[in-house]
């Protein structure tokens, strides 16, 4: 790689990492407490400033529970066992107090100054009912459908197929 402005050369810059963990490990993340991650796969990120290059070895994980994706940096990794330890070291996991499946996103979005508020995300969830809980009215279009779903059925179960 050359940078057109002094045309200092970069590609035979090298650096040492000290792999954490390898893969199926299974290791702690830093602000992540009381999950489990595998290790999915790492990989060595290099920034090139105009005063600095930084290289930063990045860890591909998984929840080992709920299957989240998350990414973290080796300085955040805790290595808690080897891969052929992992399953043994599963069993012993509270599953009941165990964080839900995107837990840390919830947290995240409000990080990120989007405003997420965990009952605004929550309400994709009640859209399907009206303001008293009650299952809102079909439109037209969904009536209509419904119906002639209906009728396939019933078509389809008397025998007489498809006319």
């Amino acid at each position: 790689m050359t940078n057109e402005n002094n045309n200092e050369r970069h590609d035979d810059e090298e650096f040492e990492f000290t792999i954490v963990a390898e893969f199926g490990d299974l290791v702690s993340v830093e602000g992540y407490p009381d999950q489990v991650f595998h290790v999915e796969g790492y990989r060595c990120e290099t920034s090139h400033y105009p005063d600095i290059v930084m290289s930063d070895m990045v860890y591909e994980l998984s929840d080992a529970i709920n299957n989240d994706y998350l990414e973290a940096d080796a300085i955040d990794i805790t290595f808690i066992t080897d891969a052929g330890q992992a399953d043994e070291y599963l069993r012993t996991i509270d599953r009941k107090s165990y964080p839900k499946p995107g837990a840390h996103w919830i947290g995240m979005l409000g990080d990120w100054g989007l405003g997420a508020n965990i009952n605004d995300l929550k309400g994709a969830n009640e859209m399907a009912k009206n303001g008293n809980g009650e299952a809102r009215k079909l439109t037209p279009r969904e009536l209509s459908a419904k119906e002639a779903d209906e009728r396939k059925k019933g078509a389809e179960t008397e025998g007489g197929g498809y006319r």
